[in-house]
């Protein structure tokens, strides 16, 4: 190392010292630019590996919704099922409950479901409507013990609501 501060300072060797000293410069300068331009294509492909990493979230974040929503479609059906069942027994503090149970899984349906299409909305909007009404005439029978409540009309309702929930659960299906 004594060497060659001895021969840098001898004022003979400074036109070799300057030429040495230009070209690591150089060098220097073309590493920096290689090393720049590596790291440049680095964060391209972080960029777009995080950007294809989001899209893969948002499309399993869709699915567990759409699977959410034929879970709620289905409970809903079952409950409709049940209130048939119930009304044809009139037994109808379990027709209102089953209906209360397929009416919180519509409203669950609307509240979950961001793929379903301004017209399922409303069909769905209208299924829980029509729930809500079928569910306010018999607990206006129940309360005033009305032994003999006609059900044909409110199975003829269930029956087309169900109807409408197998139609919207077949669009939802058709998005997995």
């Amino acid at each position: 190392m004594r060497q060659i501060q001895a021969w840098a300072s001898i004022a003979e060797n400074s036109v070799s010292l300057s030429i040495w000293s230009f070209y690591l410069g150089i060098a220097g300068l073309f590493a920096s630019v290689i090393g720049f331009s590596i790291t440049l294509w680095q964060l391209v492909r972080t960029a777009s590996a995080a950007k294809a990493a989001t899209l893969a979230v948002t499309g399993i974040k869709s699915k567990f919704a759409a699977y959410d929503t034929l879970t709620e479609m289905t409970k809903a059906s079952s409950s409709l099922k049940e209130t048939l069942k119930h009304l044809k027994n009139a037994a109808w503090p379990d027709a209102i409950d089953s209906y209360s149970a397929a009416m919180s899984s519509t409203v669950r349906v609307a509240e979950l479901s961001n793929d379903l299409t301004e017209s399922e909305r409303d069909s769905l909007g209208s299924v829980t409507e029509g729930i809500k009404r079928s569910s306010n005439r018999l607990e206006t029978a129940k309360s005033k013990n009305i032994e003999r409540f006609d059900g044909s009309k409110e199975s003829a309702l269930i029956r087309s609501h169900m109807t409408i929930l197998t139609q919207i659960t077949v669009s939802v299906e058709r998005v997995l």
